[in-house]
């Protein structure tokens, strides 16, 4: 494993891979696990210069023990730095998450809405327009019928009048056939021709 800078800016990076507003968990999953590598290495150097030290003589261990705590002390609070990074970009992408959800939720809420209204207009406008239509076809229908009505009274007449005519017509035929004297009176003609 290469060994990975501990400063600040390394540590809080922005270059992760962007996927929908936030970073893309698995580029965080491998930075954190840089990091975690880096602070357990870092670990293991300490614990072995304070083995180192502890088996030093104490002679000598008086000199060499102030670098190694502020080594130990340097360590720790660069773990501690790598920790509230990585904590905090952590909250941020769980935070950045939430709000895109939010958003995109209350978007689909919205557009939903917006549907449910646009469908609910055109099926009251289509209910209009064949309500009307069905009104103007009931209003032809009655005027037909009116009007047919009107013929067939007409045509009831007409025929009646024929029929009376017809009647009448054979009537004077018979009185000037038996006025003429003919014996033979020529059959009147059928009513139905």
């Amino acid at each position: 494993m290469s060994a990975l800078a501990l400063d600040r800016q390394s540590i809080e990076k922005k270059d992760f891979p962007i996927s929908r507003r936030g970073y893309e968990p698995e580029a965080v999953d491998v930075h954190l696990e840089s990091l975690a590598g880096e602070v357990e290495r870092l670990q293991r150097e300490l614990e072995r210069a304070q083995r180192a030290a502890a088996s030093a003589p104490n002679a000598a261990a008086a000199p060499a023990a102030s670098p190694v705590q502020s080594l130990a002390l340097a360590a720790s609070e660069q773990v501690r730095l790598i920790v509230d990074a990585a904590e905090s970009s952590a909250a941020d992408i769980e935070r950045v998450a939430q709000e895109e959800a939010a958003r995109i939720r209350a978007d689909a809420d919205t557009e939903a809405q917006r549907v449910r209204e646009e469908a609910v207009g055109r099926s009251q406008d289509h209910v209009g327009q064949v309500g009307e239509a069905t009104s103007t076809m009931l209003q032809r229908m009655d005027a037909m019928e009116s009007e047919l009505g009107s013929l067939l009274d007409g045509l009831r007449t007409g025929t009646s009048r024929l029929t009376a005519d017809l009647s009448l017509l054979q009537g004077n035929l018979g009185d000037l056939y038996g006025a003429a004297g003919s014996s033979q009176a020529p059959a009147p003609p059928r009513a139905d021709t």
